[in-house]
């Protein structure tokens, strides 16, 4: 029986072959990783309302998209990680076996100490990033040391 070790909400990505970004929540278990889609970006959300609006532009629609991903894990929680997988087309997991390496790197948003930037790389070619908040950062090493020995913490 698989189980869940851990998940890091509200993780940042661009899954492969889409346009924008998503939220999502990424769901370590024994055996794979799972990337479930809760919402719209939060950080897309809050730089459109900024560009609308101005800071309370931001907090508006950050608090409306945050509103929308807890209904929208509320409305998930009593799924299996098989249906969880099938709620969204950009859904998807990656299983350990399949991971060649990967990291935590720089960038932008790392700079201002907002968000840890992650690369994951499979074996087949394919490349994952995620932009996880600096608060899960530590939290997130701790699951990836325990389940992805070939990704760098």
């Amino acid at each position: 029986m698989e189980k869940i070790l851990g998940i890091i909400q509200n993780a940042q990505t661009k899954p492969p072959g889409t346009w924008t970004q998503k939220s999502c929540d990424l769901i370590f278990t024994d055996q794979r990783l799972l990337c479930v889609k809760v919402g719209a970006s939060s950080l897309i959300a809050g730089i459109l309302g900024s560009g609308i609006s101005g800071p309370s532009g931001a907090i508006a629609f950050s608090i409306d998209n945050q509103n929308q991903q807890e209904h929208n894990r509320k409305e998930m929680k009593d799924l299996d990680l098989n249906q969880l997988l099938a709620t969204d087309e950009d859904n998807y997991m990656i299983w350990y076996s399949n991971i060649e390496s990967g990291s935590f790197k720089t960038g932008f948003f790392s700079t201002l100490g907002m968000l840890a930037p992650l690369e994951i790389k499979t074996i087949d070619g394919e490349k994952y990033f995620y932009n996880i908040y600096n608060n899960q950062k530590d939290y997130a090493k701790v699951l990836i040391e325990a389940t992805m020995p070939t990704v760098k913490t």
